[in-house]
């Protein structure tokens, strides 16, 4: 499924980042054109894609599980659209029945499959069902308010627009996607031994970022709709931070004991566990500063910010993060993944505000 995932980010290549500061600035008459270029466009690709991907992995492994798996990238990409659609006109309440509806469905058949069908061939079978009943769902709320039409009257050359606009989003995406699993290549590597500790932990974290996340997206949709004093953003990023350290602080107790006495399987009592806690937390609270600061960035229209910044990352990731693992170990790859982050946003920071001067931004 991690295949399916670095296909569907390359495929999309900056296209949902790009469409929500489009659709936030653009007229109504825009706003239905860039829709509709955009959704044939990811029938179109993630159609190919998925089809070609999946033929090239069948011939070296042999094995038709890969078409079900990689069958979902078009319907995972569909359903981003109706998403940045209604972030970016701050009108999210219109599609949140549809993704209820979805979740109930999915949930129901989740349910039925774990009390009577059981195997991976089945909870590859519900990835792909699911996806499915999502995208639809989702997508049907733009063709009930008349945002898209079932018409494939198009140009390559809007397709060639669409991408040459999403370059460097593409192309930032790209490199975070592939350097962002050097930790689990190298510490595989190193000390196999301890890969399911750190996955573990890992996983359990990580939902962190990904509720956090929401605050960046917002954050970006009301950026890219409107000028916001930086007086404004100063207190809303204190804030903000002050909540990531408060409920950073309370998810860590979380996961540290209540956890482990619901999921018996996951032990993390020992000191080393408890350590790469604290040390995956602080870096979960630090992601979600640098994906704010990114959508700032975004925002403003800087893509060439975050690709510098994603190139740097790229160039000494792969270095920081094998000396870091070689000389602490498990603990050592979550080191390096502090220092990174860091220095991404330490970068972020700089390059921002070069431009800001270099545009006479106040």
């Amino acid at each position: 499924m991690s295949t399916s995932e670095i296909l569907r980010i390359i495929v999309d290549f900056g296209v949902d980042t790009y469409s929500v500061r489009n659709f936030a600035r653009s007229t109504i008459e825009d706003k239905v054109k860039y829709a509709n270029i955009v959704f044939r466009q990811k029938i179109i690709f993630g159609f190919f894609a998925s089809v070609i991907s999946s033929l090239i992995l069948y011939c070296i492994y042999r094995n038709a599980v890969v078409f079900v798996v990689l069958g979902a990238v078009p319907f995972s990409l569909l359903f981003n659209l109706p998403i940045s659609f209604f972030q970016a006109i701050s009108d999210s309440r219109k599609i949140t029945g549809r993704v209820v509806v979805a979740s109930v469905i999915s949930g129901s058949f989740v349910m039925i499959s774990y009390l009577f069908f059981k195997g991976d061939n089945v909870t590859l079978f519900l990835y792909i069902i699911n996806e499915i009943i999502f995208s639809i769902l989702a997508v049907s709320v733009l063709f009930k308010y008349k945002i898209l039409k079932w018409s494939f009257n198009f140009s390559f050359y809007d397709l060639f627009k669409l991408y040459k606009g999403t370059l460097y989003i593409g192309l930032t995406a790209t490199l975070v996607i592939f350097y962002s699993r050097a930790d689990t290549f190298i510490l595989g590597y190193l000390h196999n031994s301890n890969m399911g500790l750190y996955a573990s932990i890992f996983r359990i974290v990580d939902p962190f970022v990904m509720v956090f996340s929401v605050f960046s997206t917002v954050l970006y949709a009301n950026l890219s709709r409107k000028s916001i004093s930086r007086g404004y953003l100063a207190i809303f990023f204190c804030c903000i931070i002050a909540v990531l350290v408060i409920a950073g602080s309370v998810y860590w107790w979380g996961v540290s004991y209540i956890i482990p006495i619901i999921i018996p399987a996951i032990k993390v009592e020992n000191l080393l566990g408890e350590k790469l806690i604290i040390i995956l937390m602080i870096l979960a609270i630090i992601k979600c500063i640098n994906g704010m600061v990114t959508a700032l960035i975004l925002s403003k229209g800087l893509f060439k910010v975050s690709f510098f910044s994603a190139m740097l990352c790229c160039t000494f990731s792969i270095p920081v993060i094998y000396s870091f693992t070689i000389k602490y170990n498990i603990l050592g790859t979550g080191y390096a993944l502090i220092v990174i982050e860091s220095v991404s946003l330490i970068f972020l920071i700089l390059l921002l505000t070069f431009y800001r001067k270099k545009r006479g931004d106040q």
